[in-house]
């Protein structure tokens, strides 16, 4: 008797949110971000929540923001955070 693996896509085709996969998805914006004075690097991703280190108008923080929501429906809250001190 045959038997048969049926395996469903969840993700809708989408990547998953991970550190890599946004920096890459931030690429394409962000040089947009850097002629608005701004600047944006992934800090962290894991159970739905990014960490982004983001300095610039809260406009464009809040385009970021909807972007990557966009490309991972797997994301559900991002934080901005101030980039760290340099040492």
């Amino acid at each position: 008797m045959p038997c048969c693996v049926l395996q469903i896509d969840q993700g809708g085709g989408k990547p998953k949110a991970t550190v890599e996969n946004i920096d890459m998805h931030l690429n394409m914006l962000r040089s947009a971000v850097a002629n608005l004075g701004g600047a944006v690097e992934v800090a962290s991703a894991g159970s739905g929540v990014v960490v982004l280190n983001y300095r610039g108008p809260a406009a464009i923080g809040k385009g970021l923001s909807a972007a990557i929501k966009d490309q991972f429906p797997d994301v559900k809250d991002i934080i901005f955070k101030e980039f760290p001190a340099a040492e």
